[in-house]
């Protein structure tokens, strides 16, 4: 009896759902990017962070409409209303956007599992 090899076939198993993986996880980059960064903001402290991602505020401008959002759905995201209207007023209104497009892109992917996977009975 020979021995048979099965190193490859275990690489090529592993390869092959790693690689799986890799595609759902470039496939589904905006449903990641939303989601952590909303876990981020909700594990921040509002009142105490003041690291600014805005590439006008890096340069050293004064002045962007967008500054502030990401603070105020902060302090929204910790039950502080007040504080998150007076640090920008369309905070909560983004908010709302971002979980928006996230229930909309699980809709999607649910939307495409189930046409995958959906056996209807032939017509013949």
């Amino acid at each position: 009896m020979t021995k048979i090899n099965s190193e490859p076939k275990k690489i090529n198993f592993l390869q092959k759902h790693l690689s799986k993986i890799f595609l759902n996880i470039i496939k589904n980059f905006e449903l990641l990017f939303w989601i952590t960064g909303l876990i981020y903001l909700l594990l921040i402290t509002p009142e105490t962070n003041s690291f600014s991602f805005c590439p006008l505020n890096q340069i050293g401008f004064e002045y962007c409409p967008g500054c502030g959002l990401g603070k105020s759905i902060s302090f929204f995201l910790h039950f502080k209303i007040i504080e998150s209207l007076k640090t920008h007023p369309l905070g909560i209104f983004a908010l709302s956007i971002i979980i928006y497009r996230i229930i909309t892109l699980i809709k999607n992917i649910r939307r495409e599992h189930n046409v995958k996977y959906l056996h209807l009975p032939s017509r013949t």
